[in-house]
């Protein structure tokens, strides 16, 4: 039986239908539930505890901290300023005997504009990963959040103490390791902690917009599961986010979490363990990240919540940040442009003239 274009399209509107019925099991009712989980926990957080560190090795969800995990938290009027720090980064066209890669990162802060900026070309250390373009793009990818960080404490350490720095997405960098790039990536990983180090004491935090977690919810999953050993992470429905979209009012944080990930022991182990709140601001939801010398101390965590609600109450995403990506993002043209430069210096020193398969010759014509 041959799929025609109405096949198509009926199985778009079928696969709509189903995502809506999806979306209308997260109920009131349901969030209700999952709030009352949640305040049982708190009845009982020391037989709890002992639970989860007994069997910390079947769970990398939200960890309690210090505070009562329902706990909710008003934002106090401490206006303090925000420096936003974002990159950007060129990935080498797959197609081209070029292999340029380029990563930079900036910071912005409101009345001054632009306040450091920084890049470093990365061709070198990728050449020898041109068959593998996955493996070349997460390289590009922690080499943009090194030089991230780096900005970030050179920033942190030159704001003063009335200034929060705020890097867009988390403050553990996603790394893949391979056998080929192992040691490359824990050089990587290991420049990045360097910089990160620096900047203890400052005031520094980062932002996820429209997190997709499902951290807290897995918390409360794991304190209904006995035994424990049964405990399966959840992988559908609820988020942290819609968890927190019912229980919060604008400008309201929760309770702070400690970060299970195994990814976060590397932190851990060198002082920098990663901890979150969740924070509303007018509709949105945004995740914290924070490093532990704020976490750990209640008058910075309110600096931190305060600023970065001030900040965001335009656009419901920090200003700053919002700032720091537009005058960072390399737009397409300018890309292809720098490619083009780079790929005709090539044919100058005598490059070979690039073969194009039939195949992408025919895509590209």
């Amino acid at each position: 039986m041959m799929m025609t274009e109405r096949d198509l399209y009926a199985s778009a509107k079928q696969t709509g239908i189903i995502s809506a019925k999806q979306d209308n099991t997260l109920t009131s009712a349901g969030m209700e539930l999952l709030c009352k989980e949640l305040r049982q926990i708190n009845e009982n957080p020391e037989k709890f505890n002992n639970q989860i560190t007994q069997y910390l090795k079947h769970f990398g969800g939200a960890l309690p901290a210090h505070e009562p995990i329902s706990a909710i938290f008003a934002t106090k009027e401490l206006f303090f300023t925000c420096i936003g720090v974002d990159g950007s980064q060129i990935y080498p066209d797959p197609f081209s005997p070029i292999r340029f890669g380029w990563v930079s990162a900036l910071a912005y802060e409101m009345g001054h504009g632009v306040t450091l900026k920084d890049g470093l070309c990365v061709s070198e250390q990728i050449l020898d990963l041109a068959e593998d373009e996955q493996t070349v793009r997460n390289y590009i990818d922690l080499s943009r959040a090194v030089i991230e960080m780096k900005v970030a404490s050179e920033v942190a350490d030159k704001g003063g103490s009335n200034k929060v720095v705020l890097l867009d997405g988390s403050l553990i960098p996603w790394a893949s390791f391979s056998r080929n790039t192992s040691l490359r990536i824990r050089s990587l990983l290991d420049q990045y902690q360097t910089y990160f180090s620096k900047s203890q004491g400052s005031l520094i935090a980062s932002v996820i917009s429209n997190p997709h977690s499902r951290s807290v919810i897995n918390l409360i999953e794991f304190s209904l599961v006995i035994p424990v050993d049964a405990y399966k992470p959840v992988r559908y429905g609820y988020r942290d986010r819609d968890l927190f979209t019912h229980v919060l009012k604008n400008g309201e944080r929760s309770a702070i979490f400690f970060n299970g990930s195994a990814h976060n022991q590397r932190f851990t182990k060198k002082g920098l363990g990663i901890y979150f709140f969740y924070l509303k601001v007018n509709d949105e939801i945004m995740r914290i990240e924070l490093p532990q010398w704020i976490a750990k101390e209640p008058e910075k965590v309110d600096l931190v919540h305060s600023a970065i609600h001030y900040d965001s109450t335009d656009l419901s995403y920090p200003y700053s940040l919002a700032q720091a990506h537009y005058h960072v993002v390399l737009k397409n043209d300018v890309a292809d442009a720098i490619r083009n430069l780079a790929e005709s210096a090539y044919y100058q020193a005598g490059g070979k003239v690039r073969h194009w398969s039939a195949k992408n010759r025919i895509k590209h014509s």
